[in-house]
């Protein structure tokens, strides 16, 4: 019978109880104290009527109740839906609505926004908060997480969870300004941390760093690994702040940290923070969900010779990670592209042609993807569903879909190679973006901007950086901050624009649509 996450929580909280299992500052908790504390947390949500398959809202900022809230809705059969505390209000509010969260843990701030607007969702119907409150939203109960506390430890109520069943949403950038609800299940999940035992060997000596946010799908790397392995899951709050991480490492002796390229380019390129600290505690170092310069990793291995250094390759559809690759320091070359190698065990990779038919080995193509990392689709899309999963035609039979990730990719020797994107999704940060998203949001500045368009142009820093090139209205004037402020407060942080820059006019194609693509020349031109 296949296990699911939340059985491996158990299992290492019986065998290691005092083991510590989550820190996060001052704060730690070990293996017995998450079991229980999840536990609780599982049987108020059954209390609360959450029913197999609901889906319930995390807005905390990163602490250990956040972890052991989302081990506990997956205990109550429910699916946890992560939100983000500086997401703007609009942002929050369609995805408690299109998710259908019934029950919210959310921050004072959360909280406030949500008595503060009048387009609360009907669907919500509890919501949780770290402190007592009084007052809560139209047609909403109000609870207080102390509630817990009244609970027994142990799983005394249970709704009936297999291994098909949905564990999280995650939300990602969607390409008509509307974010897309990626669906994973307790299969997706097993599947990735299976392969994660066979490749890192972690164990309960090893301290994991935690450096992305809850809403970013990598954090799950720490947050999954801890209960199969039994290994210490430390968090650090912000990612942007690297001493912070460098602290952390040196002062938990760390041995397995996770990020993004943008972060580990931060680090080797201040080699005077860089090398203030002593990392040797560290064997293993992955960099993934973007494009790492070759030469952060050449830098990387000059002060760290002893870790395996690791690219790994992954979008949200495919569970975090689905490729990988060693890096060699012998035969690393900082002029050329890292690949993003193999496929994980259970995962098969192939790069096919405009028609779907598999291209030869050195041709380029469409990566797709299949196996058991793959989501079943997205949350209530069932059109951009469609058109990324389609069937798995070498064997019909069998009925699979497969994900086809948009990306362009070339294999050579069973290893591949990402070229880059077939539409119009970037990443910069390490997070993915549909600049049509930041268009969007341009767009209600019409009475002020007579055209616009973000684009993206490559950094090696920030992977891209993303544009906004406006022409104003004769009868207005604007300021790029201002223009900056404005999207911030319809979109994160990570899609604001990093520039704006201003045009007479922006080029157009032959049938009048705004060229993106000579936009991008013009402002290489002037670089």
């Amino acid at each position: 019978m296949t296990r699911l996450i939340s059985d491996y929580l158990a299992d290492t909280a019986m065998r290691l109880p005092q083991n510590r299992a989550l820190g996060c500052g001052d704060a730690s908790m070990s293996f017995a104290t998450v079991e229980a504390l999840s536990n609780r947390i599982s049987n108020l949500l059954v209390e609360l009527g959450v029913e197999k398959g609901d889906r319930v809202g995390i807005s905390w900022d990163k602490c250990n109740e956040y972890v052991a809230t989302q081990y506990g809705v997956l205990k109550a059969g429910g699916c946890y839906v992560p939100m983000d505390v500086d997401y703007p209000l609009q942002r929050k509010l369609q995805i408690i609505e299109e998710a259908g969260v019934r029950v919210l843990f959310a921050t004072r701030e959360s909280y406030d926004e949500l008595t503060q607007s009048s387009e609360c969702p009907a669907c919500l119907e509890h919501v949780v908060t770290l402190d007592a409150i009084e007052g809560a939203p139209a047609g909403c109960s109000l609870h207080s997480f102390a509630e817990v506390d009244a609970f027994e430890p142990s799983r005394q109520q249970r709704n009936c969870v297999l291994e098909g069943d949905l564990a999280y949403i995650m939300y990602t950038s969607g390409s008509t300004g509307k974010p897309k609800g990626v669906m994973l299940t307790q299969r997706n999940i097993i599947s990735y941390c299976e392969w994660c035992a066979d490749v890192f060997q972690l164990t309960p000596e090893d301290r994991t760093v935690n450096v992305a946010p809850f809403t970013f799908d990598i954090s799950g790397t720490e947050i999954f690994n801890m209960a199969m392995a039994g290994s210490t899951m430390l968090m650090v709050p912000d990612q942007k702040r690297i001493t912070t991480i460098l602290a952390t490492v040196q002062k938990e002796k760390a041995t397995f940290i996770s990020t993004v390229p943008t972060v580990l380019g931060t680090m080797v390129n201040n080699p005077r923070v860089f090398s203030r600290y002593d990392l040797s505690s560290l064997r293993i170092f992955v960099s993934g969900a973007a494009v790492c310069p070759p030469i952060f990793m050449k830098k990387l291995h000059e002060h760290l010779p002893h870790a395996t250094l690791h690219n790994h390759y992954g979008p949200t559809e495919a569970t975090i990670y689905c490729l990988y690759h060693v890096i060699d320091p012998a035969t690393l070359n900082v002029d050329k592209p890292l690949p993003i190698g193999v496929p994980y065990e259970n995962t098969e990779a192939y790069v096919v042609d405009s028609e779907g038919h598999e291209v030869p080995d050195g041709e380029q193509g469409e990566l797709v993807l299949r196996g058991a990392h793959i989501a079943p689709g997205y949350f209530k899309n069932p059109e951009k569903t469609a058109a990324a999963f389609k069937p798995y035609r070498l064997l019909p039979h069998l009925n699979e879909t497969v994900y086809h990730t948009g990306d362009l990719a070339r294999r050579a020797e069973g290893v591949f190679h990402f070229l880059g994107r077939v539409d119009d999704m970037i990443k910069s940060r390490g997070y993915r973006i549909e600049l049509n998203e930041i268009d969007l949001a341009l767009s209600s500045l019409d009475e002020k901007l007579r055209e616009f368009a973000a684009v993206a142009l490559p950094d090696e820093l920030l992977e891209n950086k993303i544009i906004a090139a406006v022409v104003l209205k004769e009868e207005g004037t604007l300021e790029a901050e201002a223009i900056k402020d404005h999207c911030r407060a319809r979109i994160p942080d990570y899609m604001v624009p990093d520039e704006v820059v201003f045009f007479e006019e922006l080029p157009t194609t032959t049938s009048g649509k705004i060229s993106k693509k000579e936009i991008v020349k013009r402002l290489q031109a002037e670089a």
